[in-house]
């Protein structure tokens, strides 16, 4: 175990376990190349693979939604899962928008909404008519309420942003509240992530906040990371770290316009930047 230790920890000094060697791979591009494909990684050797196909904003998309759709071969009947906060910021619209696929909305009403056995078991309940694919509108929980529903039906989701609150949009993984314990689960990335900059920037302040910390602590986790790779063995990746440094330097650059504007145009165009990070963060 120790001569191990200290082959990792050689190997994680060497230039190409560097971050930075890799930061070329890491730009807007090559990673929308590589969605939905599972692609060997040139840094580790491993395959990696990206479930999310598209990740899309424009303004108004709640009304144009549907063109991404089909550009991603849904077709049929939907249901969109929202609550009473997001059907307003943007869950009539987005009604509005998936006319031509018949969809019909589940909306949750409770204060304290989260994750957990009731969430999950209702929304089960609603789909009893299997629908063709799932839209989620809203952010981290009713975006996790359907990701588990997704996994446990087979029917692909897309998701609809209106805050940009986590990191978890384009995560493979559920965090579910079950018997009192905050536990991940098995889940499944959506097919296409859409947004609108207005939408984001009306968003409540604490929320947008949550998601900037949610990009910031990614620090605190790749040095578990390295340190896991060089004292556990734990398989590492620098290509992947080199993406969430990126990440993270994004997200920092976006401070100042991500506090209160008097533009909300500016803002906005700052939370829209902010789900790149989010989105990247996730996928990492």
């Amino acid at each position: 175990m120790a001569d191990q230790q200290i082959k990792n920890a050689k190997d994680y000094f060497t230039e190409k376990n560097n971050p930075s060697f890799w930061s070329g791979h890491t730009g807007r591009e090559q990673l929308r190349s590589r969605m939905g494909q599972a692609l060997p990684c040139p840094a580790c050797g491993r395959v990696h693979g990206i479930q999310t196909r598209m990740i899309e904003q424009a303004p108004d998309m709640a009304l144009k939604i549907g063109e991404y759709l089909r550009e991603l071969g849904l077709a049929g009947r939907c249901t969109v899962v929202m609550d009473t906060n997001t059907r307003k910021a943007a869950g009539e619209a987005l009604l509005e928008g998936l006319a031509a696929f018949q969809p019909r909305a589940v909306v949750f009403d409770r204060p304290d909404l989260h994750a957990d056995e009731p969430a999950l078991g209702l929304l089960l309940a609603e789909l009893a008519d299997k629908p063709d694919f799932l839209v989620s509108c809203g952010s981290g929980t009713l975006t996790d309420i359907t990701r588990y529903n997704s996994y446990m039906t087979g029917i692909p989701f897309v998701a609809y942003a209106t805050a940009p609150s986590v990191d978890g949009f384009a995560s493979s993984s559920t965090p579910l509240l079950v018997r009192g314990f905050k536990t991940t689960y098995p889940g499944v990335a959506p097919v296409g992530i859409f947004y609108d900059a207005a939408v984001l920037a009306a968003a409540p302040r604490k929320m947008t906040a949550a998601g900037f910390g949610d990009v910031l602590a990614k620090v605190i986790a790749l040095i578990d990371w390295r340190l896991a790779y060089v004292v556990e063995d734990e398989d590492y990746c620098p290509l992947i770290a080199s993406l969430v440094d990126r990440a993270v330097g994004d997200c920092l650059e976006l401070a100042a316009d991500l506090a209160e504007q008097p533009e909300v145009s500016k803002k906005g165009a700052a939370c829209a930047c902010l789900m790149e990070p989010l989105s990247m963060t996730g996928i990492a």
